[in-house]
């Protein structure tokens, strides 16, 4: 077996697993659009803020389905545990926490 075919195979089988170990993509953030409590952007990204049970999270992947959102979890941090802690934050803090947001989905 040719080198190249080797390395197309190994491609193959890396790209099946990483399939099946995803989460389905309701699994992956539906946010509903009564949740969203701010938004904005930071550092030429855009970023939602949004309630998740008793957690505050802003995430700046997202994608607009129906009535909601989908957000992806890696670009997502929490920042607080009640609304009223974040309604206290500085909107420079939240800007920040939502540009490394980004960051870390980035990596």
């Amino acid at each position: 077996m040719s080198h190249k075919k080797k390395v197309h195979q190994t491609e193959l089988k890396n790209e099946k697993k990483a399939k099946t170990s995803r989460a389905p993509e309701a699994a992956e953030g539906r946010i509903k659009q009564s949740d969203i409590i701010s938004g904005g952007s930071a550092g030429g990204h855009s970023y939602i803020v949004y309630r998740s049970g008793s957690s505050v999270i802003v995430s700046t992947d997202y994608t607009a389905v129906g009535g909601g959102y989908n957000s992806t979890p890696s670009y997502e941090r929490v920042l607080y545990g009640s609304v009223e802690e974040f309604r206290k934050m500085k909107k420079e803090d939240v800007e920040f926490q939502a540009y490394n947001a980004w960051m870390d989905g980035a990596h």
